[in-house]
C-alpha cells in the first residue's frame, strides 16, 4: 500500500457570511483529494491493482448523469437529453447501473470515471444524499445508507484488495440541508420575487460549526482506514492535522 496525504481547505469562520452565496456554485461543505505519495512499501494490498476511490454525496457520485442537456419536452427522449430513454421507455440503469435501484445514482459520467489511464481501477463509493455520518466507520458512529455500509467501511474493503493511489471526498452539503436551502431560495425568487440569503444564512450559521466538525471527522475516518491498511504517510498526515487543530486551525494538508 503506497502512502498518501490529503489536500483541501475547509471554510474558516471569517468566511461563513459568504458561505450561502457560494453554495450554488460549489460544494456546500468540503471537497478534498487524497493523493498518492511515496510511502514505505507494505506487504499485501500494494501488490493488487491500483485504484482511485470516490467517496461522498451526489456532488461526486454522478447524480444527474442521466441528463445531457435541457429540454421543454417532457416525453420520449426529451429532445435527446434523456440518456435513460430506450426508445420505448426509460431505464435509469443504463446510466446508474445497479445503483439506480437504491438511489445512490453512481453514473457512468461521475467525475472519477474521467480519470481513465491513471490507475487500473476506478471505484465509486459515493452515494446521492449521503451525509458525514454515512462516511464514518460503523465503529465510530457511522450508519448505513440506502442499504449500503458506511463508506469508510467500504473503503477498508477496497483498500484490502487494491493499491489505493488517491481518494476524492465531497461531503457536508446534505448535513447543511442543501436541498431544502435551494428549494427555499427558488421559491423565494420565483413566487415572492425576493431573495433568500437573509433567512437561509441563519440556517447555515446555526449548523456550520457542527457540520464542519463532522467534515473534519470524515477526513480523519478516511485517514484512519488507510493507516490501518498500511499507509505510513497517512499516520504522519493525521498527526500533523491533529497538531494544527490544537492550534485552532481547520486546514487539512
Amino acid at each position: 500500500m503506497s502512502g498518501f496525504s490529503l489536500f483541501g481547505v475547509l471554510p474558516s469562520t471569517a468566511r461563513r457570511q459568504r458561505w450561502l452565496r457560494a453554495a450554488v456554485a460549489a460544494p456546500l461543505a468540503f471537497s478534498g483529494l487524497v493523493a498518492a505519495g511515496a510511502g514505505t512499501a507494505q506487504a499485501g494490498p500494494e501488490s493488487g491493482a491500483s485504484a482511485i476511490v470516490a467517496l461522498g454525496d451526489s456532488y461526486i457520485s454522478g447524480e444527474a448523469g442521466r441528463w445531457q442537456g435541457n429540454s421543454l419536452t417532457d416525453t420520449g427522449s426529451r429532445d435527446g437529453t434523456d440518456r435513460a430513454w430506450t426508445g420505448t421507455g426509460y431505464d435509469p440503469a443504463r446510466v446508474y447501473g445497479t445503483t439506480a435501484a437504491n438511489g445512490c445514482h453512481r453514473s457512468d459520467s461521475a467525475e472519477v470515471r474521467s480519470a481513465t489511464g491513471t490507475t487500473q481501477a476506478l471505484v465509486n463509493l459515493a452515494c446521492s444524499g449521503a451525509t458525514t455520518q454515512n462516511v464514518f466507520r460503523a465503529s465510530s458512529g457511522g450508519t448505513a445508507f440506502k442499504g449500503e455500509a458506511p463508506q469508510a467501511d467500504q473503503l477498508a474493503a477496497v483498500a484490502a484488495t487494491y493499491d489505493v493511489e488517491a481518494i476524492a471526498l465531497s461531503i457536508g452539503g446534505n448535513d447543511l440541508g442543501f436541498a431544502d436551502i435551494i428549494t427555499s431560495c427558488a421559491k423565494d425568487y420565483i413566487i415572492y420575487y425576493s431573495y433568500c440569503h437573509d433567512d437561509q444564512q441563519e440556517v447555515v450559521d446555526a449548523k456550520i460549526d457542527t457540520v464542519m466538525a463532522n467534515v473534519g471527522k470524515a477526513v480523519d475516518e478516511v485517514r484512519a482506514v488507510m493507516s490501518g491498511a498500511g499507509s505510513t504517510r497517512s499516520r504522519r498526515a493525521t498527526s500533523a492535522a491533529a497538531t494544527r487543530r490544537a492550534r485552532g486551525r481547520r486546514a487539512c494538508i
